[in-house]
């Protein structure tokens, strides 16, 4: 095989935080329409004119942008991604975060071991094994070894044509049929001989399976993964690009670069261009969007499997592996957090630290205090409109008003219209409606959904979108547009049935200046 195509080949193709029963992948956590990307490459500034009131319209902030990359530290836009891409890991990493950090950390030596014969950082290679395989040596990414296999979930081709390893598909197709078959009968035994016995054949399968096929061997699979970032990581000359290409593949990463810099021409080498260029990953990703460096943007959306996101989700594992040994306590806090609710809202806005509202008189006094604001229903000036619906669900036996329910924090607002101004600012039109706000756990649903027992809607930090759009067009803005957010720790979202429930956080601070344009308090 020429080295070019080989050069193409990923180290697999699927995101596999686990096995195949794991994985749908965690594509499937954060699958987003038909969108992809993450960027915005626009200067902050808001220029609506001194004083401006409620005649403002979201034209008038259309190039407003304080996460635009521009010339950004990109360490604090790849801690921004780390954050956003982590609740994956901790919902369906198997058994846990905390479990699979410590089965990952059993490897620790090996895993120094290969890093030192390849010259890579250890911490990294941990962080990729601990999101590919969860610390399983036998870990599947799919139906047999023609998939991802092993620690570093390495495909067979992969293997074999850049790797070296020795890789007997065929002997490691049929002893997985034997490991599988036995495994059966150890389930289906009735006598604890004939238990032990069929698991005794399991090990004889294992055993012989590592020898015909390394990938499932950890010593092996570590040393590949390992081999792979040596070679990567000269040919970009960073880490971060090398870590990237582990699940794109480099020669898709290079024409990534290539792109990016077009209508330039780059220089002898990709690790000339990257260092001439100061690129980053996370400029590459932040930097480039459907409407800024759109020839970038389309091979990011386009591979669909989440290369793009990639080393983002390595950067979480890195973080839960660090406080597997340094902070179980804060590993501990964090899981249970994610387990509470399907996306990381929660730890944006811990249920502890964060005020609700206990019932309509506290909704009230939030109102005349400025602490919420009533969302005006101004489609035509603000991009977005209330469900006709809203708030009347909440209208208690005390007969409380559906205005009350009506309203966000200024926070929330200021998110709202920002994210409106956004799918405007890219597919021409915007439209959303906005079908739930704040709520009080005296209405129906209030104090908690789904079976869950605390609803981030009583902070007023929280509002839902219906999923029924004027176009497909603003359909894959609009999921563009959240996924950049999540992926600057802004949001965090959940794609419900007829709704997309969106969370606020604490950095959404920095969009205040569209409320107080589009939406000022009142005197």
């Amino acid at each position: 095989m020429a080295r070019r195509a080989l050069a193409r080949l990923p180290i697999r193709r699927r995101v596999a935080l686990a096995a195949a029963a794991l994985l749908v992948g965690l594509g499937a956590a954060t699958a987003l329409a038909t969108s992809g990307g993450l960027l915005a490459g626009r200067p902050p500034g808001i220029e609506v004119p001194p004083g401006a009131t409620s005649s403002a319209t979201i034209a008038d902030v259309a190039d407003f942008d304080p996460f635009a990359f521009e010339d950004g530290d990109p360490d604090d836009f790849l801690e921004r991604g780390r954050d956003g891409y982590s609740h994956p890991l901790y919902a369906f990493s198997p058994g846990g975060a905390a479990a699979s950090a410590a089965r990952t950390a059993r490897f620790r030596s090996r895993i120094e071991d290969a890093a030192d014969r390849h010259e890579i950082e250890p911490d990294t290679l941990e962080a990729l094994v601990m999101l590919e395989s969860a610390g399983r040596p036998d870990a599947v990414a799919g139906d047999d070894p023609d998939s991802a296999v092993g620690l570093g979930q390495i495909l067979p081709g992969t293997g074999t044509g850049l790797l070296g390893m020795s890789v007997d598909l065929e002997a490691s197709k049929r002893l997985t049929r034997g490991i599988a078959r036995e495994r059966g009968r150890a389930r289906r035994a009735r006598a604890p001989r004939a238990r032990r016995a069929a698991l005794r054949r399991v090990a004889g399968f294992a055993r012989r399976r590592r020898d015909v096929d390394e990938r499932y061997d950890p010593t092996e699979a570590l040393d590949g993964a390992a081999r792979y970032l040596g070679i990567a990581q000269p040919r970009f000359g960073r880490e971060d690009l090398a870590v990237a290409s582990y699940h794109m593949g480099i020669g898709n990463l290079r024409d990534v670069i290539d792109a990016y810099i077009t209508p330039s021409r780059p220089a002898r080498t990709t690790s000339a261009t990257v260092e001439e260029r100061d690129i980053s990953y996370p400029r590459l990703l932040f930097d480039s969007s459907p409407l800024e460096n759109r020839r970038t943007y389309r091979l990011l959306a386009g591979f669909g499997d989440d290369s793009r996101s990639y080393l983002l989700r390595v950067e979480a594992a890195r973080q839960i592996m660090e406080l597997h040994r340094d902070d179980p306590e804060e590993l501990a806090r964090l899981e249970r957090l994610h387990a509470l609710w399907p996306s990381g809202e929660l730890v944006l806005r811990p249920p502890e630290e964060t005020d609700t509202f206990a019932d309509p008189g506290a909704l009230r006094e939030a109102y005349d205090a400025g602490d919420l604001l009533a969302l005006p229903n101004e489609p035509q000036r603000l991009g977005f409109a209330l469900d006709p619906g809203l708030g009347r669900f909440a209208a208690g036996s005390d007969r409380s008003h559906p205005s009350l329910y009506r309203g966000l924090r200024p926070e929330a607002v200021a998110t709202l219209l920002f994210i409106t101004k956004e799918v405007r600012r890219v597919a021409g039109v915007a439209g959303l409606r906005v079908t739930d706000a704040v709520r009080d756990p005296a209405a129906p649903g209030g104090a908690g959904e789904a079976g869950r027992p605390f609803s981030p809607h009583a902070t007023g930090y929280a509002f839902d979108i219906a999923r029924e759009y004027r176009s497909p067009r603003v359909g894959s803005a609009f999921a563009y547009v959240l996924e950049r957010l999540r992926a600057l720790r802004v949001i965090d979202y959940v794609y419900e049935r007829d709704e997309i429930h969106i969370g606020v956080g604490p950095d959404a601070e920095r969009f205040l200046p569209v409320q107080e344009a589009l939406v000022p308090e009142p005197d």
